[in-house]
C-alpha cells in the first residue's frame, strides 16, 4: 500500500468514532474483495473479483462504494446489484470508469451489503488519481481520432444514404415506365376488343339484314310464283276454250300459239337448303 493510503488512512482512522462503521480487512469476512489495486485513474474501470466465503448471494445485496469514515450504509457513493444468476463462488465485477467519484482528495473502499444492509465484506482502501500530462494528451489524441472516424463514417452514412436514395428515385422511375408501358398495352388490348366487339356486332347486323333481304326475297318469289301459277292456269284456260273455238270456227290458230307459251319458273330454293 502507498505511502498515500497509509497517510490518508491513518488520517481517516482517527476521526472515526466508535459509532462508525468499522474497517474490518479480516479473513473472516463472508465476502472478500481481490485484485484490488491502491489508484485508479479517473475515468479507470475498476476490476476485480469477489469471492465468497460461506456465504449465498441474497435478493437485495448490493456492491457500493463508500468514502472512507462513512456511517450509514446509504452513505454510499455508487451501488450496483450483486448478480444473483451464479453459483460461482468467485464472481468478476467492475465499476466503469465513468461513474466513479470525482473527489480526488478522498480514499474509498468497496463493500458489500446485503438486503438486510449488513456489512458482509468490505475491500482495502483504494485512491483516484487525476490522469497525468501524457495520459491527457492520449485520451486527448484519442478524442480527436474518435471525432474524425465520427465524421468520416457520419460522411459516409450520408452518402450511403443519398446513393440509397438516389437508387429508391431509379428504381421509381422504373416501375413508373413500367407501368406506364403496361398501361399502354392494356390500352391498346383494350382499344382492339372494342375494335373487335363493334366489327362482331357490325357482322352480325349484317348478317341479320341479309336474312332480312332473303326473307324478304323469298316472300316475293313466292308472290311470283302464285301469279305465275295463276297465268298459266288463265294461259290453259284460255288455250282450251281456243282450241274448243278452233273446232268450232276451224281456223288455224297454229302461228299465234307460240305467243302464249311461258317459260316455266323453277321453285325458289329453301333458305334451309345451304344458305346458312
Amino acid at each position: 500500500m502507498s505511502k498515500y493510503i497509509h497517510k490518508k488512512l491513518r488520517f481517516y482512522t482517527n476521526m472515526i468514532s466508535k459509532e462508525d462503521v468499522s474497517l474490518n480487512f479480516s479473513d473472516k469476512q463472508l465476502v472478500k474483495f481481490i485484485d484490488i489495486s491502491d489508484e485508479y485513474g479517473i475515468l479507470e474501470d475498476i476490476k476485480f473479483t469477489i469471492k465468497l466465503n460461506d456465504y449465498q448471494i441474497q435478493e437485495g445485496d448490493r456492491i457500493a462504494i463508500y468514502k472512507i469514515g462513512w456511517k450509514e450504509v446509504q452513505d454510499y457513493e455508487i451501488f450496483d446489484w450483486a448478480p444473483t444468476n451464479t453459483t460461482d463462488m468467485e464472481i468478476p465485477f467492475h465499476f466503469k470508469g465513468s461513474v466513479l467519484p470525482k473527489n480526488l482528495q478522498s480514499l474509498y473502499q468497496i463493500c458489500y451489503i446485503s438486503g438486510d444492509n449488513q456489512v458482509k465484506g468490505a475491500s482495502t482502501p483504494f485512491h483516484i488519481q487525476a490522469l497525468d500530462i501524457s495520459v491527457n494528451n492520449t485520451l486527448q489524441e484519442h478524442t480527436n481520432l474518435n471525432k474524425n472516424i465520427f465524421k468520416d463514417c457520419k460522411q459516409i452514412l450520408v452518402q450511403h444514404q443519398r446513393d440509397i436514395e438516389n437508387c429508391n428515385i431509379k428504381l421509381l422511375k422504373m416501375i413508373n415506365n413500367c407501368i406506364a408501358h403496361q398501361q399502354s398495352q392494356y390500352n391498346d388490348i383494350f382499344g382492339k376488343q372494342e375494335l373487335y366487339t363493334k366489327l362482331i356486332s357490325d357482322q352480325k347486323d349484317e348478317i341479320q339484314n341479309l336474312r332480312d333481304k332473303i326473307i324478304k326475297i323469298e316472300e316475293d318469289y313466292q308472290k311470283l310464283y302464285a301469279e305465275k301459277n295463276q297465268i298459266q292456269n288463265k294461259y290453259e284456260s284460255l288455250k282450251m276454250h281456243i282450241e274448243i273455238k278452233k273446232k268450232v270456227d276451224g281456223q288455224n290458230l297454229e302461228d299465234n300459239q307460240s305467243f302464249f307459251e311461258f317459260q316455266s319458273i323453277p321453285q325458289f330454293p329453301a333458305i334451309s337448303e345451304g344458305l346458312f
